[in-house]
């Protein structure tokens, strides 16, 4: 008996050691973030990798999220997706349209709870349809009961009212910020009549621009002039001959060669896409006109004023310090001109393509239309791309909205889809609007 209690002993100690060992409570588990990807303006999934469970249960584990990189883990709202041990997916849901938001993985079992590190991501716009049927016609209503034919060009005014160069039914048409259709001026036959309303009368009108006072004015390409209309409807000719030339001059006593795009200044200054004259030309509120770029060579030159040169320009928009943009469609790229007329090379290889990045290693495949936001952003509408794209003031141009494919498909700005956009307007929310030609509709992009 003696030659075994010390066994016995031992064993009795090692018995013990082993069940306190079992009962050693768990440590907090550790997780790390896996990346966010987006998949509609309202839905992005992701999830987390539970790299060590610490000896503890899983009892929750998902993803937190907010619009603020301060996020508090307590009052931050989270997903709960369940007891997955190793690599979990999250879902979230009901975010808003192209907002930045901030998530972290989190997951809790019986030794506390763990968070990961934390990832941003940006969710897409949204695109909707925002007036027009998709049928070819001349009816007036509410949003997708009205109906256009092949509008070209939009603009925005400061009260959010959005106006379409109706090209097919030679008419401007009015389109409310709750989405009612009207019939600004023009009456559906071509002809070159100045008057009130639908008494006037315009030959293909392609281009529109809209002053600080709710002034409209027209690209009035098949009369080769400029045509102005004011608040309450009535249409005069600003600038323009009726006959095709280069000339500048005194209001009628000037001439253009297919105007194509417009836009006006905080100065009440209009500028003009002189599409077959290769040109910039200028509108002074006096009805001067004169040439601020080009001239009636084609090219892509750089320089100042008239020395520089233009390949087919189809529209132009101005900024908050007088800097002209322009849509150079022969030369797949979009142009500066400052105010003292230099011009450059914002974006575009000067090849066809649908290539995103930095100014000229960029490409677009053309651009028809140009806008740009209180933020100095420059809006292109990329024709044969059936995209709309976005270009920063730094020159970094990426998607805003358009699949690539030919449709008419609403959603997130990913997925949405378009058939040869050729005009585009921001409001002053950095609402898009995109003349959808080809679909005869006016489309909208929520940013």
């Amino acid at each position: 008996m003696k030659k075994t209690l010390p066994s016995l002993f031992i064993a009795l100690i090692l018995f013990a050691s082993c069940k306190k060992s079992s009962t050693t409570d768990p440590t907090a588990p550790t997780v790390t973030t896996s990346g966010i990807t987006v998949t509609s303006s309202a839905t992005v999934t992701g999830g987390g990798d539970i790299t060590a469970d610490g000896g503890g249960t899983v009892m929750a584990e998902g993803l937190i999220w907010s619009t603020t990189p301060n996020l508090s883990t307590a009052l931050s709202t989270k997903t709960n997706d369940g007891v997955t041990d190793g690599i979990f997916t999250s879902t979230i849901t009901g975010l808003s349209p192209h907002v930045t938001y901030y998530a972290v993985a989190y997951v809790t079992t019986n030794g506390g709870t763990a968070y990961g590190n934390m990832v941003s991501f940006t969710t897409s716009g949204l695109v909707s349809t925002f007036a027009g049927s998709g049928a070819i016609g001349f009816l007036n209503g509410q949003g997708t009961a009205a109906t256009f034919f092949y509008p070209y060009s939009v603009a925005a005014d400061a009260n959010g009212n959005i106006y379409v160069a109706d090209l097919s039914n030679n008419a401007i048409r009015k389109i409310t910020s709750a989405g009612l259709v009207s019939t600004l001026a023009g009456n559906g036959t071509a002809g070159f009549v100045n008057g009130q309303g639908t008494a006037a009368s315009f030959n293909y009108p392609y281009g529109l621009a809209v002053d600080a006072n709710g002034n409209v004015y027209v690209a009035d390409l098949g009369n080769q002039a400029i045509r102005k209309i004011t608040p309450a409807g009535l249409v005069t000719t600003l600038a323009g001959s009726g006959s095709a030339g280069y000339a500048d001059g005194q209001g009628t006593a000037a001439s253009f060669n297919n105007p194509t795009g417009l836009a006006v200044d905080a100065n009440y200054n209009v500028y003009v896409a002189d599409i077959k004259n290769n040109a910039i030309r200028k509108i002074t509120p006096a009805g001067l006109v004169s040439t601020l770029a080009g001239s009636t060579a084609f090219g892509f030159v750089n320089g100042q004023g008239t020395a520089a040169t233009f390949f087919n320009p189809t529209d132009v928009a101005v900024d908050a310090n007088g800097n002209v943009y322009v849509a150079d469609l022969g030369n797949q790229a979009i142009r500066k001109i400052t105010s003292a007329g230099v011009v450059s090379t914002l974006a575009g290889s000067g090849n066809a393509g649908a290539l995103d990045g930095q100014g000229t290693a960029a490409s677009f495949y053309g651009p028809s239309s140009v806008a740009v936001d209180a933020n100095g952003n420059v809006y292109v509408a990329d024709k044969q791309n059936n995209s709309i794209r976005k270009i920063t003031p730094a020159g970094l141009v990426s998607t805003l909205a358009g699949a690539g494919a030919q449709g008419a498909l609403n959603g997130s700005s990913a997925s949405a889809s378009f058939r040869y956009p050729t005009g585009v307007a921001v409001d002053a929310n950095t609402n898009v609007y995109v003349a959808d030609s080809n679909n005869n509709l006016i489309r909208k992009i929520t940013q």
